[in-house]
């Protein structure tokens, strides 16, 4: 799949975090060979996901903002842009 050098540049920042974060649990480190984990390498919880979300929007004043929501708002700029 084609990223941009944006994302490229943003995986390579989660990879590097996530090296730290390896070296940090030691023997506790689960590898998953996931993308995103917690501290100790398991997979995260989306309920944490879903927390942050919720955060980050009624800090902007918005209600009612979840991962779906996030889903549609991409799907309708890349239908905006052109993209089937």
């Amino acid at each position: 799949m084609p990223l941009s050098p944006a994302t490229v540049a943003l995986l390579r920042s989660v990879k590097a975090s996530q090296a730290a974060e390896r070296l940090k649990a030691a023997s506790i480190w689960v590898e998953t060979g996931l993308v995103f984990t917690t501290e100790s390498g398991t997979a995260v919880d989306p309920r944490n996901a879903l927390r942050a979300i919720s955060t980050a929007a009624k800090a902007l004043g918005m209600s009612g903002v979840g991962l779906h929501t996030l889903r549609h708002s991409f799907a309708t700029h890349m239908l905006a842009a052109g993209v089937p």
